[in-house]
């Protein structure tokens, strides 16, 4: 064993806080120390450094960490630790760094794949040497970038969906298509299952198209579900479908089995497919024109037999198809059908008789559908037009109901009020209502009772009258009637005393910074001003305004004397503003103010004009729609088998509609399905 060079004597403790070693004695130590390092620190070292020459980094970042940390951070080993440590985190994070920058320079989402493959060598890395030099900052580009892809495929799912709920099917699975390479886990069951509701929903609609005999539609219902599914078979069924009836062949075998059967509205309906094909035969223009001659005069055939047996319904309908035949040929063919003329005009006459029947007994809405039949079977038929126009009056006239308003009375104080009141309201009446009701305006309520007494004594025998009738007025359907109960400004006014405290001059007092005989700053005078307050009581007045209007008012039923409605209604305004006198006290000045209110007559108006457009809303609401209201009551009608008072109800709606310009063919139909109503008569 080397033996100490130190000399004999006390020891030296570390840490003792006794008496130093000369430098001398330290130097030595060191060298020493150095000197007696073992021999596996220095093989471990000159390893460390052959491995790290050798490229193999990671190796010798292991034995340098152990190397310096035994040597407490400091010495050679340590250099050698932070350089191989940089040039190890720069070899495996650099082409991370790298391939990132790529997607972002091409402003392009990375893949999960991708990020899969980056994040793995980091975490080679970070097993390696968690303290790496940027190894937080690039997991943390990883992390960043993976939301990024995430919100991209989040989107790109979003979108497909707004594509597919708007029937986009090829859109939506060509934008999943586009991101499946970012979440193949994510996307591609999505776009399975996108692709699998595409078909679905193409063959459905393809089906439907297909039994409506719509062979576009189909078609191209089946090229695209061939397009998203190449090759399906499922398709092929389908496939056969389509061939099987699009085609000119297949409408000529039905228009021949139609015909057989004497169902000619087919018949001519599947000649006219066959007619639309490039191959179909070229005699088939002739063999459409003899099928509608042959149907026209087969219907005017069994138009005359029902004519004949009193089936009026069946006559009218049967002459209607023949002459819808007739109508669909060429205007040469016309001639050579035999139009039954006798009976055709037997059939108007006896139309015409039922329509005059109706008219008498008030069901103006029979009459109409009456004279409207007798004049497509004979346009010229006497008096058929005069008397359509009555009807159609007669109808428009009940349909669009009178609501007579009275004058409003107005409050003994301003009784002038109630006129402006009434003109008002029938003004937005007349604006908000003129398609669905009749205004007019009656001057008072004894007018009205003038005018029923004059019912009541016009010659009818009150013995048969309705009970209801005591109260019915003959000009008017509906009443309103109304009061302005309250029209008025109320002016309050509120005295306060008010004390502030002002300046209101200067004075003058002896300068605190002057000391006589000491001061000499000429800037430092002996005398300065300083300001004087004074308390000030003056009168301030608050005034308010307060303008009210209401009105009372009641919707009575004419034919019943029955309330309809019964309400009050308020409105106000109110202006506020302050007032005080004027004070003058020194130099203080304070103007008078007078406060600035508007007129009465100004908020009035403004209540009044509330409270009318809050009646007219009202009144309005009651009444507006009468042809969604005459429709609702015509299916009750029918459905309870009352069919006279659903085709009438009908009619009224169809007035209304026209008043309004709406198209009233669905409501006509219906009326044409009344024709056993008018055959009743």
């Amino acid at each position: 064993m080397m033996q100490s060079p130190l000399p004999p004597g006390r020891p030296i403790r570390p840490g003792s806080g006794g008496r130093r070693c000369p430098w001398a004695w330290c130097l030595l130590l060191l060298l020493v120390a150095v000197a007696c390092a073992p021999a596996g620190v220095r093989e471990q070292a000159r390893r460390a450094a052959a491995l790290s020459a050798a490229g193999r980094d990671a190796e010798a970042l292991q034995i340098l960490k152990d190397l310096c940390r035994r040597s407490r951070g400091r010495g050679r080993s340590c250099t050698d630790l932070a350089r191989v440590r940089g040039r190890l985190a720069q070899a495996r994070l650099g082409p991370v760094r790298t391939r990132l920058a790529e997607f972002r320079e091409a402003g392009r989402p990375v893949p999960l794949s991708v990020l899969d493959e980056l994040a793995a060598r980091v975490a080679g890395l970070e097993a390696v040497d968690p303290d790496a030099p940027g190894l937080g900052e690039v997991k943390g580009a990883i992390e960043a970038a993976r939301g990024a892809t995430s919100s991209a495929v989040n989107a790109t799912l979003a979108k497909a969906e707004d594509l597919s709920a708007g029937g986009d099917w090829e859109g939506a699975l060509k934008a999943l298509e586009g991101a499946k390479a970012l979440d193949p886990g994510t996307v591609g069951p999505r776009s399975r299952e996108l692709a699998d509701r595409a078909v679905a929903a193409l063959a459905a609609e393809a089906d439907a198209a297909a039994g409506r005999e719509d062979w576009k539609t189909a078609r191209r219902c089946l090229d695209r579900w061939l397009a998203i599914r190449p090759g399906d078979p499922g398709a092929e069924g389908l496939r056969r479908k389509i061939e099987a009836g699009d085609n000119a062949e297949a409408y000529l075998e039905r228009a021949a089995a139609a015909r057989a059967a004497y169902a000619y509205d087919e018949a001519v309906a599947a000649l006219r497919r066959a007619a639309a094909y490039p191959d179909a035969p070229a005699d088939v223009a002739e063999r459409l024109s003899a099928l509608l001659a042959e149907a026209a005069a087969f219907h005017f055939r069994n138009g005359a037999s029902f004519l004949e047996q009193e089936h009026l319904v069946e006559a009218v309908e049967a002459f209607e198809q023949g002459s819808g035949f007739l109508a669909a040929l060429p205007d040469a063919r016309r001639g050579q059908v035999a139009v039954p003329k006798k009976a055709v005009r037997a059939l108007a006459d006896r139309l015409f008789s039922k329509a005059q029947a109706a008219a008498r007994k008030g069901f103006p809405g029979a009459a109409l559908l009456g004279y409207d039949l007798v004049l497509e079977l004979e346009p010229g038929y006497p008096q058929a037009a005069q008397l359509r126009r009555a009807a159609e009056a007669a109808v428009a006239a009940r349909a669009r109901k009178c609501l007579a308003v009275t004058a409003f009375k107005g409050p003994a104080a301003a009784p002038e009020v109630g006129g402006i009141f009434t003109a008002e309201l029938l003004r937005r009446l007349h604006r908000d209502l003129d398609a669905d009701l009749r205004v007019v305006e009656r001057a008072s309520l004894d007018l009205l009772l003038k005018e029923y007494e004059l019912a009541r004594t016009a010659g009818r025998d009150t013995r048969r009258q309705d009970p209801s009738a005591g109260f019915r007025f003959t000009s008017a359907d509906y009443l309103l009637l109304g009061e302005v109960v309250d029209y008025r400004v109320e002016t309050s006014r509120q005295e306060t005393a008010r004390t502030i405290r002002v300046q209101t001059g200067t004075e003058s007092v002896p300068n605190p910074a002057y000391v006589p005989g000491k001061t000499r700053d000429p800037k430092v005078p002996p005398v300065i001003r300083r300001p004087t307050y004074e308390d000030v009581r003056y009168r301030q007045t608050h005034y308010r305004k307060v303008g009210t209007a209401s009105v009372s008012y009641r919707v009575v039923d004419a034919r019943s004397g029955d309330v309809l409605r019964s309400e009050v209604l308020e409105a106000s305004r109110t202006a506020e503003d302050d007032a005080h006198e004027g004070v003058e006290i020194g130099a203080f000045k304070l103007p008078v103010k007078l406060a600035d209110l508007p007129p009465d007559m100004e908020l009035l108006r403004e209540a009044q004009e509330e409270v009318v457009e809050k009646l007219a809303r009202q009144v309005a609401g009651g009444f507006r729609g009468a042809d969604a209201r005459y429709l609702a009551e015509a299916a009750a009608r029918d459905e309870a088998g009352d069919r006279r008072a659903a085709l009438e109800r009908y009619a009224d709606a169809r007035a209304i509609m026209a008043r309004k310009g709406r198209d009233p063919a669905a409501v006509t139909a219906k009326i044409r399905e009344h024709l056993d109503v008018l055959a009743g008569f």
